[in-house]
C-alpha cells in the first residue's frame, strides 16, 4: 500500500513543478529593455505582406516653436514709415520721441533704428520683400532668441517658405503672447493667415527620424517593430517627441543601428495577435 501511494504522489509533484504559476509575467508584459513580446515571421510571410526593413535616419533636431500670424499689409507699413520719417524730419524733439516710441512698439527696435526705411517701404510695396507678424506664447521664449522660421500658408502645410527673424515686438499684455516680425525676399499675399515653425537658438539635439509608416498603435501606446533576428521582430514602445517631415523625431530609445519595419508594420501587429499568420515567441 505504501509503494502504491508514493508513486502517484511523485508524479503529481513533478507535473506541478513543470507548470507556471498564475503570477508569472503575462505574455504581453514589458521586458527589461522596454521590448514587448514580439512575433516570429518566416521569410515567405514577410514577402507576402510586403515587409520593408530599414534603419532610422540619424537626425540633428533643432528645437522649434509653433506660431500663428498674418502677412503684413504693405500699405500699413508704408503709412507708418511716412508718418515716422515726417516726424523725424520736421517734428519737434518731443514729437520725434513720441513718433519713435510708437514706431518701435509697432515694428520693433531694429526697424526703428534703420535709416533706409523709405527704401524698405518701396521694396515692400513692390513685392520684392514681405513681412509676417507671428505670435508665440510669451513663456516659450523666456531668455531664448528666435532663429529662422518656416512660414506655411493654408493648403501648403507641408511646403514651408523660409523667413528671417527681424525683431521681437514684445509681449501683448492681453493675450500674453510675444509678437515676432519675420521677413522674406518673396511676394506674399497681404493679410493672409499663416502658421509657422520658429527655430530657437539653442543647441540641436541628436536622435533619429522614424517614418510615420513604421508607427503602430496598440493599447493607447505607440510602437515600432525592431528586427532582433532574421525572422523575429520585437514590438518596442517609442516616444513621439516632435513631428519631422513625414515622420517623427525620436531622441531616446531608438538609434540608427536598429532595423525597424517601415512598411507592413500593421500586418506584423495583426500577426502578433492572431494565430496562423506567424508563430509567437513569448
Amino acid at each position: 500500500m505504501k509503494n502504491n501511494f508514493v508513486l502517484p504522489l511523485a508524479l503529481v509533484l513533478a507535473l506541478v513543478g513543470c507548470s507556471k504559476p498564475a503570477t508569472d509575467k503575462p505574455a504581453d508584459a514589458a521586458d527589461k529593455d522596454g521590448a514587448k513580446s514580439g512575433v516570429t515571421m518566416d521569410a515567405e510571410t514577410q514577402a507576402r505582406v510586403g515587409l520593408k526593413i530599414e534603419s532610422p535616419a540619424t537626425t540633428l533636431w533643432q528645437p522649434e516653436i509653433r506660431a500663428t500670424g498674418r502677412v503684413v499689409d504693405p500699405l500699413l507699413f508704408v503709412a507708418a514709415v511716412a508718418e515716422y520719417e515726417t516726424s523725424r524730419a520736421t517734428g519737434s524733439a518731443l514729437a520725434q520721441k513720441t513718433a519713435a516710441a510708437k514706431f518701435t512698439a509697432d515694428w520693433g527696435v531694429k526697424l526703428a533704428a534703420q535709416t533706409n526705411l523709405l527704401a524698405l517701404a518701396d521694396a515692400l510695396r513692390a513685392g520684392e520683400i514681405s513681412f509676417a507678424r507671428l505670435a508665440v506664447p510669451a513663456s516659450s521664449l523666456a531668455g531664448i532668441t528666435p532663429g529662422a522660421a518656416e512660414i506655411f500658408f493654408f493648403g501648403s502645410e507641408t511646403n514651408g517658405s523660409p523667413a528671417d527673424f527681424s525683431d521681437d515686438l514684445g509681449v501683448d499684455p492681453l493675450t500674453q503672447t510675444t509678437g515676432l516680425l519675420y521677413s522674406t525676399k518673396q511676394k506674399w499675399t497681404p493679410s493672409v493667415a499663416v502658421t509657422a515653425r520658429v527655430k530657437i537658438a539653442i543647441d540641436a539635439t541628436a536622435g533619429v527620424t522614424v517614418p510615420a509608416s513604421a508607427i503602430v498603435r496598440h493599447e493607447g501606446k505607440v510602437w515600432v517593430y525592431v528586427q532582433s533576428a532574421t525572422n523575429h521582430f520585437d514590438r518596442v514602445e517609442v516616444p513621439l517627441d516632435f513631428p519631422a517631415g513625414e515622420g517623427w523625431f525620436v531622441k531616446e530609445g531608438m538609434s540608427a543601428t536598429n532595423r525597424i519595419v517601415t512598411v507592413g508594420a500593421q500586418a506584423v501587429l495583426s500577426a502578433e495577435f492572431t494565430t496562423g499568420e506567424a508563430s509567437h515567441d513569448h
